[in-house]
């Protein structure tokens, strides 16, 4: 069987959008909408997560006559998205992203809810259900596709043009 290459990123992108879309599309029932709405917002917390996971393996693959070992275990360790965010691009591209700005400010709110509700509690789980809302959903979104370019832009690199196509 021929293997089969798939942009993950950019999938959990357009599902993103997709469930988004399924929510908005007059579903009557609130408990329906929240899940069309979780999954619209977790799946664009993870195209973030996802591209940022590809890009500093691309990086290590790239650099690896010239990286150290620890540097390249470092890369590819189970280190958190924001250190990621900071430490790992400041490594890959010679920048990192400002956690007290804007885009990454926007997303450290978007992954706090992330985290609320993929480490859902019953005591939180009201205060984590006010968030998840259409509104909120386009914010993830936009920011997921904001966060890729920032990354481009820290590097100088070019933007793959299906960020902005989705």
């Amino acid at each position: 069987m021929k293997e089969l290459k798939v942009n993950m990123p950019r999938e959990m992108l357009k599902d993103a959008l997709c469930f988004k879309e399924i929510a908005m599309d007059k579903i009557e029932s609130r408990e329906e909408k929240w899940r069309y709405l979780r999954a619209s917002f977790l799946y664009a917390c993870m195209a973030v997560e996802g591209y940022l996971n590809n890009y500093l393996l691309s990086y290590v693959e790239e650099n690896k006559e010239s990286l150290e070992k620890e540097v390249e275990d470092y890369l590819t360790s189970e280190i958190s998205i924001h250190t990621k965010l900071t430490v790992g691009l400041k490594i890959a591209s010679g920048h990192s992203m400002n956690p007290r700005q804007d885009p990454y400010k926007t997303f450290k709110d978007i992954n706090s809810l992330r985290n609320k509700l993929v480490h859902y509690s019953w005591e939180e789980g009201e205060e984590a259900y006010r968030e998840v809302t259409i509104e909120n959903a386009n914010r993830a979104i936009e920011n997921a596709r904001v966060m890729i370019k920032e990354i481009h832009r820290l590097d100088k690199s070019t933007c793959p043009h299906w960020v902005e196509s989705i």
